[in-house]
């Protein structure tokens, strides 16, 4: 009776410390299907993996793949660099899933459910959001605004405040920093 019950608990045991085991490799994401890693953060920001079912503090240095959420706590931001180049800031109390693209072209979508998220775009480079896709014409800074009490979604472009810079763009011809396309 003692022999079968050492032997049911090792089974457990090794059970349990392969579940432990699978868990960690999950949540680690330096597997090579990175698509960003956090660089900066202040205070409290916190990541859920996409084969976890917890959150957890997010660190600079941590990497994210599809399907990642990250969460900003109130007084809270995070700043993050995406494979592309692209750097996304996300404000306080703001919570992002990263998505795969519906379209080939995009590196990825931004799922934002709630609060703001700041993208700087290189000119050429796309996003595409929930139900949006954005082409930068020149460089762009774009603000994002989710509501999810009110139902509303908002799309921001940021002026350049640098009176240095020389956009370039023959006044006659000024077209817009971004081209927006339904989903």
């Amino acid at each position: 009776m003692n022999r079968r019950l050492v032997v049911v608990a090792i089974c457990f045991f090794l059970f349990f410390a392969y579940l432990l085991n699978r868990e960690f490799n999950f949540t680690d994401n330096q597997d090579g299907n990175s698509i960003a890693v956090l660089k900066v953060k202040n205070r409290d920001v916190q990541a859920r993996k996409s084969k976890s079912l917890s959150w957890d503090d997010a660190n600079p240095g941590e990497h994210f793949q599809y399907y990642d959420s990250i969460l900003t706590m109130k007084d809270s931001n995070a700043n993050f660099a995406f494979n592309d180049g692209t750097n996304l800031e996300m404000g306080p109390d703001s919570l992002v899933v990263l998505e795969p693209p519906l379209e080939k072209q995009f590196a990825m979508r931004l799922n934002l459910k709630q609060g703001t998220a700041t993208i700087r775009l290189k000119k050429g480079e796309k996003l595409e959001t929930k139900n949006k896709s954005i082409l930068a014409n020149e460089d762009a800074t774009i603000r994002l605004s989710s509501d999810p009490e009110n139902n509303e979604d908002a799309i921001f472009i940021e002026e350049d405040t640098d009176p240095n810079k020389d956009s370039g763009l023959n006044t006659t011809t000024k077209v817009s920093p971004i081209t927006i396309s339904s989903l």
